[in-house]
């Protein structure tokens, strides 16, 4: 989940002690790589890469707007952009797929 404090987006996660609780951050794993979803409501105001970038855990890859706040959406883990699934203008939803990571 992300926790937006005076305007800045953190990542954050509940850790029960559990060593089968595989949570991450703003992103979720899966069988390809990991998944950027959008951490609130919003409006996506820019797109900073393409398919086939490579990128660094904590790049901005989107910056979206709620509320007059924008929150940049960072990289969970290095790697490739495999897939980009919003564009600047689309409204997006808490958890939506905004692109994926391999």
């Amino acid at each position: 989940d992300t926790a937006v404090i005076d305007g800045q987006s953190f990542n954050i996660s509940v850790n029960d002690n559990n060593e089968d609780n595989n949570s991450s951050n703003s992103s979720e794993t899966n069988s390809e790589g990991s998944d950027i979803v959008s951490p609130m409501n919003a409006k996506v105001i820019s797109v900073n890469v393409n398919i086939g970038d490579s990128v660094n855990e904590g790049d901005v890859i989107f910056v979206v707007e709620a509320m007059k706040m924008e929150v940049e959406v960072k990289a969970a883990s290095s790697g490739k952009i495999s897939t980009i699934d919003a564009k600047a203008g689309d409204q997006v939803s808490s958890g939506d797929k905004m692109a994926s990571i391999n």
